[in-house]
């Protein structure tokens, strides 16, 4: 009982969690063009205009591949050989992918511009969301879940904690140096993020209720 109590209880908040989160997506995606929001846009686009240099450039290019498809799947790859090829982390990795499917779906969506600027990077498609910032967070939290996190301690732990901890927020501020979005874009990128993985989470613990009641029954 006090696992079907536990699930109840996780269910209510991650749907509490969920609602605020597509509540403040909604609010950003509906006012980008606030003048306020486009001041500290236009803010920081101008402070990485000001601050460029060819071997910061060379940098972010690196960190900003990722967020690519190619960078996921080879980050993916890593960390399933590392497990040994643990049947739940393969399928969980695989969730990664229905990431590509929303930020498609939004971008077309809303269809924002990107920046009008000289971009530091090949870029195609529409500004809102940032799917590189999106599908780094999705990557990150579901690596560190069913691996990183059932690690023995060690170095090797701790490295892979901090790296796939830290890479959304230096993805995204890649996308900011490199030209190709605005700071709201990389933000509404996190949130959508944060949505599907609530999404995720709730219909894993929605298995996982269901058998503590049929293990109760």
């Amino acid at each position: 009982m006090n696992k079907i109590r536990y699930c109840d209880f996780t269910i209510l908040y991650i749907l509490l969690f969920l609602f605020l989160d597509i509540g403040a997506f909604y609010l950003l995606s509906q006012n980008y063009n606030n003048p306020l929001f486009v001041t500290i846009d236009n803010s920081i686009l101008s402070f990485m205009l000001e601050h460029t240099s060819g071997a910061m450039t060379l940098i972010m290019n690196a960190i900003s591949l990722f967020g690519t498809l190619a960078g996921v799947i080879i980050t993916s790859l890593v960390i399933i050989i590392l497990s040994r090829f643990n049947k739940k982390v393969v399928m969980s990795s695989s969730l990664i992918v229905g990431t590509y499917l929303i930020n498609g779906l939004v971008k077309n969506l809303y269809s924002r511009p990107r920046p009008a600027v000289a971009h530091l990077t090949y870029v195609e498609g529409y500004s809102f969301i940032s799917g590189h910032s999106s599908v780094t967070l999705v990557m990150a939290v579901i690596l560190i879940t069913v691996f990183v996190k059932e690690m023995r301690d060690g170095p090797l732990k701790y490295l892979l904690f901090i790296g796939l901890g830290i890479m959304p927020i230096f993805v995204g501020i890649s996308r900011l140096y490199l030209r190709v979005h605005y700071l709201t874009d990389v933000v509404g990128g996190w949130l959508v993020a944060i949505s599907y993985l609530c999404i995720i989470y709730l219909i894993n613990t929605a298995i996982r209720y269901n058998q503590a009641k049929q293990t109760h029954a």
